[in-house]
């Protein structure tokens, strides 16, 4: 994703401003305010005030937190600026084997987050780059702590399963 520089826009393109992503329109606001106000929002509240009790009222899982976070979040945490603090000291521990460096990691990532965004603008994902994708994949799951790797296959069988009833 490309930040626009000073005095660009992103009207028109599919690009979003840095910090988008945490923007919501008026009327989802509202429906927050209703959540954290079920009884109406007091009269003069500021945006401050509102902000803090719906971040109080609102109950948010962890796992909620995870499922929303985008492919793009997940590829740049193995991203070169991370290496001392994150791949090193945990990261590792999703790829055990300490073979395996994170510039590799990083390498599939970014080829699978390609693949996906063409396929999300209806591109073709033929041939090479196909190929490319699915050993990607590939790499990254046989990789993966063996837990994780189990989970993958359940999820697999059963989504197979489903498929065929």
């Amino acid at each position: 994703m490309e930040k626009a520089g000073k005095g660009q826009s992103h009207v028109g393109t599919r690009q979003r401003p840095k910090g988008c992503l945490l923007k919501i329109e008026p009327s989802g606001k509202g429906a927050l305010d209703a959540l954290a106000y079920p009884y109406g929002r007091p009269a003069n509240t500021t945006h401050a005030k509102r902000a803090k009790d719906r971040r109080k009222r609102i109950p948010v899982s962890t796992g909620k937190v995870v499922a929303e976070l985008t492919l793009y979040f997940w590829k740049r945490l193995y991203g070169p600026e991370y290496e001392q603090t994150l791949w090193r000291p945990t990261l590792k521990r999703t790829f055990p084997d300490k073979r395996i460096k994170r510039a590799d990691i990083a390498s599939n990532l970014e080829n699978i987050y390609q693949a996906r965004n063409r396929l999300a603008h209806h591109e073709p994902v033929l041939h090479k780059r196909f190929n490319d994708t699915i050993s990607s994949l590939r790499y990254i799951i046989e990789r993966l702590e063996t837990k994780t790797r189990i989970r993958i296959r359940l999820f697999q069988n059963y989504s197979l399963m489903t498929y065929l009833m």
